[in-house]
């Protein structure tokens, strides 16, 4: 008579196949756990990069205005000295006070334009560390749980196999 054990093979034989996904699973959580970490650093590092860029790009771009706004500054006082020369206006006294007290305005302005953009620069540089930061924590994690999930479903799969090995030795 053929029995349930020939057909499925016997109860050593499942326990075996049951111990092999068990390990199949877990290998598969860690290695997800794993790839997981790593693309939390690639994301991390690339994030820190574009605000480093982001910065630079500020840095530049403001060095640009700066030069172009010093420029204009220039023709303006230019352009004002000509028109109280053309209009017989010594440049003495209240003109000239005039034309001082609007080129310290025009530095301050510019100053304060400068300093605008180096605290954009600074956000955007401590935002890319922070990028980095908060994506190497999420690697350590990743990595940890898998470390976590490697030795739990390995002690999962053990205690099953034995619990499936008392069983069958009990019943046989």
């Amino acid at each position: 008579m053929i029995t349930l054990s020939f057909i499925f093979g016997g109860a050593e034989i499942w326990a075996g196949l049951s111990a092999l996904a068990g390990i199949f699973g877990t290998v598969q959580q860690v290695q997800s756990q794993r790839a997981a970490a790593k693309q939390a650093e690639y994301d991390a590092e690339y994030e820190a990069q574009v605000r480093e860029q982001e910065a630079e790009q500020e840095r530049l771009n403001r060095e640009e205005a700066e030069k172009s706004e010093r420029e204009m500054t220039e023709r303006r006082r230019a352009q004002q000295k000509s028109s109280y020369a053309k209009s017989g206006v010594l440049l003495e006294g209240t003109p000239l006070n005039l034309l001082a007290e609007q080129a310290e305005t025009d530095e301050l302005n510019i100053q304060q334009r400068n300093l605008e953009s180096r605290q954009r620069q600074k956000s955007l540089r401590q935002a890319g560390r922070a990028a980095l930061a908060s994506g190497r924590y999420k690697a350590s994690a990743n990595r940890s749980a898998a470390t976590g999930s490697l030795i739990g479903g390995l002690a999962k799969t053990g205690m099953k196999s034995y619990e499936s090995y008392k069983w069958w030795e009990a019943n046989h």
